[in-house]
């Protein structure tokens, strides 16, 4: 869980937003950009009617430079919520369920039957208990045709009752458990429904957009570690799995009612202000 962070907001309580269920603080004006001329998604400032050719893009540092320090553990997601938070977009409530939370399941010695079973070449991996860290190294040593079937079948281990059940008593799945009723318990929250993100470490960065191989689902309102797994078991597939990255983090957010939704394409780089 994101506790105490550095950032001007504390990511591990919802925004407090009066009547809403999330606010936006406007953009303010700088001497070479009156507020007139900026537009920026979901801010209070925006026009409109400003026809097209005179809109310009905000910076996202307005001023100050973004921290995106906490990639590490939130995830490319987690992070740039964060920082869009910061500059005063619109963000529904969220929880950032931190890379060491899976690490530490990874560590959990666990009945691996029914994953070897599923392989034809399963007893080669030697034993039936292990964790699931020592499966990782295993399919980062095998060749690249093995690799692919092993992760196939983890990837489904994960999501399954088996590896659910095994799990649940664990320690570290309360952190799970609490970012789920830290935003139902929240006064805002009504009906709304959760969405659980996946947010992979190198995702959304330079050149690894990493768009769609990563899973992110609908909470069905049973145990949120059910979803979470089903989540975190799309790290294994083979096109993403690499066998000492860092491990996911996991979103946990409302999730949005709405009519209409999209991705912006910037035609340029992000960093030249156009």
């Amino acid at each position: 869980m994101i506790e105490n962070t550095p950032n001007k907001n504390n990511y591990s309580i919802p925004p407090n937003s009066g009547s809403g269920c999330w606010t936006s603080t406007p953009l303010h004006a700088t001497p070479d950009k009156p507020c007139a001329t900026q537009v920026g998604l979901g801010t209070t400032d925006r026009r409109d009617d400003l026809p097209l050719g005179k809109r310009q893009c905000v910076g996202l540092d307005q001023g100050n430079n973004p921290d995106t320090s906490n990639r590490s553990c939130w995830g490319g997601k987690g992070m740039y919520l964060a920082v869009i938070q910061d500059v005063g977009l619109r963000v529904p409530p969220f929880r950032c369920i931190e890379g060491r939370v899976w690490r530490n399941l990874e560590t959990v010695l666990m009945d691996l039957s029914p994953l070897l079973s599923a392989l034809e070449d399963g007893h080669e991996f030697g034993q039936d208990t292990g964790t699931l860290a020592m499966v990782r190294e295993w399919i980062g040593a095998a060749d690249h045709k093995k690799q692919r079937r092993w992760l196939e079948a983890t990837s489904s281990f994960v999501a399954s009752d088996d590896c659910y059940r095994q799990l649940k008593s664990q320690p570290a799945v309360a952190e799970i458990a609490e970012a789920r009723q830290a935003l139902t318990a929240a006064p805002e929250s009504g009906d709304v429904a959760l969405i659980v993100r996946s947010s992979g470490i190198g995702e959304d960065s330079l050149g690894n957009a990493q768009a769609g191989k990563y899973d992110s689902l609908v909470h069905d309102g049973g145990d949120i570690l059910e979803t979470y797994l089903k989540v975190v078991a799309s790290s294994y597939r083979p096109e993403v799995f690499v066998a000492d990255a860092e491990p996911m983090a996991v979103i946990v957010q409302y999730c949005v009612p709405c009519r209409f939704s999209g991705v912006t394409m910037s035609y340029r780089r992000s960093d030249d202000n156009t």
